[in-house]
């Protein structure tokens, strides 16, 4: 699967892979100690997993040759 990704499409998916890793420890630890700030810190992290996610379509669609 990854041996025909362009290097963009890796660093991309690594990045949401990242993201979307330290949000989940983020809500578990928040919920695990009773930390709103953590919980809530977790949901942002969240939306930076979505704009990461929008990044990723960007740079498929960009390798994507001239309509």
């Amino acid at each position: 699967m990854w041996s025909n990704w362009t290097k963009k499409e890796k660093v991309a998916a690594g990045s949401a892979l990242a993201s979307g890793s330290l949000a989940a420890a983020k809500f578990v630890v928040g919920v695990a100690i009773g930390s709103l700030a953590l919980i809530s810190d977790a949901l942002h992290s969240l939306i930076d997993l979505g704009a990461t996610l929008v990044t990723s379509l960007a740079v498929r669609i960009s390798e994507l040759p001239p309509a």
